[in-house]
């Protein structure tokens, strides 16, 4: 028998937690292999990564997860906020970011930014949720 689980809206003060399963779950994502090439400084900038991305759901969005302890997270972002903007960035901790990451690695996600947008900024232009 399947055991059936109701997740749950995050809490704010179980962020960090949340954060670390995100970031175990994507650490050697390509992405960030490329992004931050370093496999230590990668675990700990991913984190960081996570931890704002987390934010930015809880202020524009909606974060749910597994029942504590958190095994699981989504974060979606609300059609009324489609688009993670700099100021965002900054209001949920990105000079942490970038600080724990370094300058080359900032610019090749800013980079990677600018042609991921390019890329796919019209293939849903009618209002919806984004699974971040």
């Amino acid at each position: 028998m399947t055991a059936t689980v109701a997740p749950v809206r995050l809490s704010p003060e179980r962020l960090s937690e949340a954060a670390a399963v995100m970031g175990r779950a994507v650490v050697d994502d390509p992405l960030f292999v490329y992004l931050l090439p370093d496999a230590q400084q990668r675990v700990s900038g991913v984190f960081r990564m996570m931890e704002m991305f987390l934010r930015i759901g809880l202020a524009h969005g909606e974060v749910w997860v597994t029942p504590p302890p958190i095994t699981r997270v989504a974060c979606w972002l609300s059609p009324a906020h489609p688009t993670i903007t700099a100021e965002d960035r900054n209001a949920a901790g990105w000079s942490g970011v970038g600080a724990a990451w370094g300058r080359d690695a900032v610019d090749r996600f800013q980079t990677f930014i600018g042609d991921r947008d390019g890329a796919v900024g019209s293939l849903a232009p009618e209002p919806h949720w984004h699974l971040a």
